[in-house]
This record gives structure tokens, C-alpha cells and sequence, in this order.
């Protein structure tokens, strides 16, 4: 955001022309929604103006704005595809992918800690999660005995309870 002085300007501006900028919209658009996210976009616009103070003429330069953001408005709507009403019910909401997005990350956190362990405790923890042996069944597969395979699954878990409590999210990226 820019100096307090160019917010200064911009709240000035607000006063002066909003009822101006929103008459404008209101003519070219049908939708008050739209009128009212076109509005916050002009604002947008005259946030990123390093010295709103330097423009000579605003009334003429906020039509300038504000017809620049009508027209690329309309030119994303021409260019969107109506969805028709039964893919619109399909997307995913947005829980949904919030939580398939962690829960890959889960996955790829636990696949890490997995690699991490020695390999027959790891074949010990796959074999019970995936084949879901019992300690007898895992002792004679890999040929140690069931008190081996217990040690091995609590040490296993220790780590894998370890590791997936130290992971944090990745961060976002812009």
C-alpha cells in the first residue's frame, strides 16, 4: 500500500466521486453485484497510483479508470463459458479441496518419515497397516521374532508421531 498521504487522497476522492463512479457502472452493468465488485476494482486501481495528488483532472481521469475497468470486465465475460446448472453442482466445495490438499501433504509427510525409519522396521509398520498381519504373522514373514516386531512397531510409531507432529505446513507461495 502506498504513503498515508495517497490514502489521505484516495478517501478524499471516495467523498467527492463514489456516487459518480457508481452512477457510471450502474448505466453500463445489470447486476448491483457487479456494480459493487467494479466499484472495489476502480479503488484497487487508485490504490496502486503512486501520487493521486499529481492528477490534474480527477473527475476525468476516474472515467478513464473506470471505463478501462468496464471493458475488461466485458471482455472476461465474452470470454467465460456458461456452466450450465448441473457442473456448477459438481464442483468441489471448497472444504473439499481444502482437505484433500492437506490431506496429500499429510501423505507425502508420512511417506518421508516412512522412508526415514530402518528398513525392517519399516516392513514391519507396512505390514501391519497395509496387510494388517498380526505380531505372529509379521515375526514368521520376516523371520524375527514377535517381541522383535513389537519393538519394532513402537519405535515406528514413536517416530512416525514424532515426525508428523515436527512437519509444518508448507509455505504458500504468491
Amino acid at each position: 500500500m502506498e504513503s498515508a498521504d495517497n490514502s489521505e487522497d484516495l478517501v478524499d476522492w471516495y467523498d467527492q466521486w463514489h456516487r459518480l463512479i457508481v452512477r457510471i457502472l450502474r448505466q453500463r452493468l445489470t447486476s448491483a453485484a457487479d456494480v459493487q465488485d467494479l466499484s472495489q476494482e476502480v479503488y484497487m486501481r487508485l490504490l496502486r497510483v503512486p501520487h493521486l495528488d499529481l492528477i490534474e483532472y480527477p473527475q476525468a481521469y476516474l472515467y478513464r479508470v473506470v471505463a478501462s475497468v468496464c471493458s475488461e470486465w466485458a471482455l472476461r465475460a465474452r470470454q467465460s463459458k456458461p456452466h450450465l446448472e448441473d457442473e456448477v453442482d459438481e464442483l468441489p466445495a471448497g472444504t473439499d479441496i481444502e482437505r484433500d490438499v492437506q490431506g496429500r501433504y499429510s501423505s507425502e509427510r508420512l511417506h518421508k518419515a516412512l522412508k526415514e525409519l530402518p528398513p525392517v522396521c519399516r516392513a514391519v509398520i507396512v505390514l501391519q497397516w497395509r496387510d494388517e498381519m498380526t505380531y505372529a504373522q509379521i515375526a514368521e514373514h520376516l523371520g524375527i521374532t514377535p517381541r522383535m516386531v513389537k519393538r519394532h512397531i513402537v519405535t515406528g510409531y514413536e517416530h512416525l508421531r514424532k515426525r508428523m507432529a515436527d512437519h509444518r505446513r508448507p509455505e504458500r507461495r504468491g
